[in-house]
C-alpha cells in the first residue's frame, strides 16, 4: 500500500512523480540535512539525528474508506528548518492580510 501511494509501481508516471527512489542510506541523508541546516544557520540538537517516519491514517468518513500518509516526527533533522519556514510564511500571510485590508478600506 505504501509503495502504491508513492507511485513506485506506476512506470508511466515515473518522470512526473512526486517521490523518487534514492540509493542513499539514512546516515547519508542525515549528514546532507546537517550541511543544509548549516547553510541556513539552523542549529540542530543531537537528538534530532533521525528521519521522520511515514504514518498511515485511515479516512473512515469516506465511503468507501480511503487512506492518507503523513510524514511525522517529534524530533528529526528538518524540524528546526521547518519551524523557521513556517514562521516566515506566517509573517508573509499576515503582511498580505494587512495589505488586502488596506485595499478594502481605500476602495469604500
Amino acid at each position: 500500500m505504501l509503495l502504491k501511494e508513492v507511485g513506485f509501481f506506476d512506470e508511466e508516471k515515473k518522470a512526473g512523480r512526486t517521490y523518487h527512489e534514492v540509493k542513499n542510506s539514512a546516515l547519508e541523508i542525515i549528514e546532507k540535512h546537517k550541511l543544509e541546516n548549516k547553510t541556513f544557520r539552523v542549529i540542530m540538537d543531537e537528538k534530532q539525528n533521525q528521519l521522520p517516519i511515514l504514518l498511515w491514517i485511515p479516512k473512515m468518513h469516506k465511503n468507501p474508506s480511503k487512506q492518507r500518509f503523513i510524514a511525522a516526527s517529534h524530533s528529526c533533522t528538518t524540524k528546526n528548518l521547518s519551524s523557521l519556514i513556517s514562521k516566515c510564511l506566517k509573517l508573509i500571510q499576515k503582511a498580505h492580510q494587512v495589505y488586502c485590508e488596506r485595499i478594502n478600506n481605500y476602495s469604500r
